[in-house]
């Protein structure tokens, strides 16, 4: 400490931390504890936190009990850059093994209960029963593998569906489908539905943490309740069935995502958040 005091260091430099923290996995033990009572001391001492929705602001200010006027929303954003040059939908489904006449609908993440994509599946069977040329695909892999396959086999869909596991081409697995869908139970921040916007796909996803602040239901896509296996259903044949209305939706996603949802539109505002930080810090 006297070193800091004759220094200055760690008094006059500033630190930017970031924290990923999910107490909603992890629960009240021990270590959660002593987790939470570090971070309380830290956000309190913040110049500024941001958080990555304002879903996720509420619950630093449950934890922790910073003010909410002490915490700015900044969206998180992902590299979109990859989806500026996709290939062709049909040389995209035929590298796939897909069928190139067939609408494919497509998931993604890592397969965790978090996500349930077993209701994904099981709501393909009420789509398939409407459309049955349907193709379904999921890229990710996870701990939860087992479980969708399951589901898939339960719902009697194998024939109708692909699951292509880890990949390193995401954009160009995208670029092979049609919609998107998103069934998670929890997200802290739609990453995937970002890329799906720009990729220019119709989206169907649960109404789960920011994703109401992300996009707006009927303007830029479908949003469902969390659990909402037959609204998934049902949201999907309605697309399938109204291209126009699918059409409308994607191109209004995909302006959105470039123009907003990219790193460098990012990069602006998070220097607006850190420069009224140090202000504030040297004042």
């Amino acid at each position: 400490s006297n070193c800091v005091k004759r220094t200055g260091i760690g008094v006059h430099i500033p630190l930017v931390q970031s924290l990923m923290f999910h107490i909603h996995r992890d629960g009240l033990d021990f270590r959660t504890r002593m987790r939470l009572k570090m971070m309380r001391k830290m956000f309190h001492r913040a110049g500024v936190t941001l958080a990555v929705s304002s879903g996720v602001a509420k619950q630093i200010t449950n934890l922790t009990g910073l003010p909410a006027d002490r915490m700015e929303v900044l969206h998180n954003v992902t590299d979109i850059r990859a989806y500026g040059n996709l290939p062709s939908k049909e040389k995209a489904r035929a590298s796939l093994g897909l069928d190139p006449n067939r609408p494919v609908i497509a998931g993604l993440g890592r397969l965790h209960s978090a996500k349930n994509f077993p209701m994904f599946a099981r709501a393909s069977k009420a789509i398939l029963e409407k459309h049955p040329h349907a193709q379904f695909m999921i890229i990710g892999e996870g701990n939860e593998r087992g479980k969708v396959e399951s589901a898939i086999r339960e719902a009697g869909v194998g024939d109708s569906w692909t699951l292509l596991g880890q990949r390193n081409d995401v954009p160009e697995c995208l670029a092979a489908a049609d919609l998107f869908v998103q069934s998670s139970d929890y997200e802290g921040f739609p990453v995937a539905v970002i890329e799906a916007m720009a990729a220019g796909l119709q989206i169907v996803a649960t109404d789960v943490a920011s994703l109401g602040e992300v996009v707006q239901d009927g303007t830029h896509a479908m949003l469902i309740p969390a659990g909402g296996q037959e609204e998934l259903s049902n949201s999907v044949i309605e697309l399938l069935e109204n291209p126009e209305k699918g059409l409308a939706l994607s191109a209004a996603a995909k302006e959105l995502a470039w123009s907003y949802y990219n790193i460098e539109a990012y990069i602006k505002r998070a220097e607006v958040f850190l420069r009224a930080a140090l202000a504030s810090h040297h004042a």
